[in-house]
């Protein structure tokens, strides 16, 4: 295992030159490394990742950004502003760990799952570097029954719909039933590239019961694979009381290139101020790959 060096002068040229990848020659060593890096992630918490040939930029933006090359990373410091001390934490489609580690600073239990084998064990890696007792992990995939799934086996955690080469056997399970002692949730994030209503649909009794307030990513172009839309996520969270705010994070590459240069430097997300403004944008061409919905209960 390497220990990455100097990762805030990075982050500090990164700023200055933020054409990135064009830096990754300061950085060649740890891309090729043979074994696990660990790279200084978010305040005291690692990621420790063994470099391959699908996740260098990844790594890349790791190592340069830290937590800031999430693009929902501003929205999540306000979640945190507002949720509970000691907050219960679960985190669906947790991939290689990057938001477990944003809220695990105080956060009193995390339940983290990751379906992807190799992913998992990053995480797990990541568990052993900074000593998380309160960070529960579970490899499973996440829907609305209780089985067997196939997934592309890649950084992604797609379900697959076809005997897709390369595609794992994952066992799955919902969270009414892998939560169903929790005596309290309070955020549950959900970031499954599609799967959205099937996570919500097994989820039923705990929303029901705790009321946790939902981060949810959305995946226009991918949900509709899985018999779904956009507004029938806003459906369910809208006939269960919920409040629910709008935003993109991938607004600037509608822009022009100069435009998404200076978005490096200057908050570029935006918002939306209704369902009906925010279902416009969705079906805008170039359409946009995410959206964020926050949802509050009412």
């Amino acid at each position: 295992m390497r220990i990455v060096m100097f990762s805030a002068g990075y982050r500090i040229i990164a700023r200055v030159f933020p054409l990135k990848y064009r830096l990754n020659f300061l950085i060649r060593s740890y891309l090729n490394s043979l074994t696990s890096i660990e790279i200084l992630y978010y305040k005291k918490f690692k990621i420790r990742i063994l470099p391959n040939a699908g996740n260098q930029r990844t790594i890349s933006d790791l190592i340069f950004e830290g937590p800031r090359y999430l693009p929902e990373f501003v929205l999540v410091n306000e979640i945190k502003k507002n949720l509970p001390p000691n907050f219960v934490y679960v985190d669906v489609g947790s991939n290689i760990g990057t938001t477990v580690w944003l809220f695990a600073d105080r956060a009193k239990r995390i339940f983290s799952f990751e379906p992807i084998p190799h992913l998992f064990e990053t995480i797990r890696q990541s568990l052993n570097a900074n000593s998380a007792s309160h960070v529960s992990l579970i490899n499973k995939a996440v829907g609305d029954s209780v089985g067997a799934i196939r997934m592309a086996n890649n950084d992604n955690s797609n379900v697959v719909l076809d005997r897709e080469e390369g595609a794992v056997s994952i066992d799955m399970t919902t969270l009414d039933v892998e939560l169903a002692s929790a005596t309290e949730i309070d955020l549950i994030k959900v970031d499954v590239e599609g799967f959205e209503s099937n996570v919500l649909l097994g989820a039923q009794q705990i929303i029901k019961r705790h009321k946790p307030r939902m981060l949810v990513e959305l995946h226009p172009g991918y949900i509709k694979k899985y018999g779904s839309d956009v507004g029938t996520v806003l459906d369910f969270f809208e006939q269960r009381g919920y409040g629910i705010k709008y935003y993109s994070f991938l607004n600037s590459l509608r822009k022009s290139r100069w435009r998404q240069f200076l978005s490096r430097y200057i908050s570029n997300y935006k918002t939306f101020k209704s369902r009906q403004e925010f279902l416009k944008d969705v079906v805008i061409k170039p359409e946009l790959s995410s959206y964020h919905i926050y949802c509050e209960p009412q």
